[in-house]
């Protein structure tokens, strides 16, 4: 089971992209996300089938979207594409 959660919080921060359409530096961009640490990042999550990986994926996302991370749609892909995901 703790693979499986190690593995759901590797996905989670693998497909984190900056959001480039911003205009950084500027006080008033600071002020209004509160400077939390997810601003701006726009974040893809994946889990199989398995109802264990579904709820731990709600759960890991609930938390990122509270430290102000852009959530996707979860997916659900089989295992071999969450390995190539993790590796790249």
């Amino acid at each position: 089971m703790r693979k499986f959660a190690a593995l759901l919080a590797l996905l989670a921060l693998t497909a984190c992209q900056a959001d480039t359409t911003t205009d950084a530096g500027t006080d008033a961009d600071t002020a209004d996300t509160g400077d939390l640490p997810g601003a701006g990042v726009t974040i893809r999550s994946a889990n199989t089938d398995w109802l264990e990986e579904q709820f731990t994926t709600e759960i890991v996302n609930i938390g990122l979207a509270e430290l102000g991370y852009e959530l996707e749609d979860i997916r659900q892909v089989d295992y071999a594409a969450l390995h190539v995901s993790v590796a790249n």
